[in-house]
């Protein structure tokens, strides 16, 4: 397992602290789980950007007009 090194603001570090302290883990596993939603959330909007791209092209505007082709 890679080791990483971060600086992070007083007031995030506390942040931190305290969520850890409310989940009754340490630090790290609460930066870790961030970090994973964090890259998870970004990797999904690049997916709906790129299906709302081909969706323009189709003339479809939103789900529910997708939705209605498709029902």
């Amino acid at each position: 397992m890679k080791s990483l090194n971060l600086e992070v603001s007083d007031s995030l570090a506390k942040q931190i602290q305290l969520k850890a302290s409310e989940l009754h883990t340490d630090v790290n596993d609460v930066v870790v789980k961030a970090l994973e939603k964090f890259l998870f959330f970004s990797e999904l909007e690049s997916f709906r950007t790129k299906l709302s791209e081909k969706n323009n092209n189709t003339g479809w505007s939103s789900e529910e007009d997708l939705f209605n082709d498709i029902s």
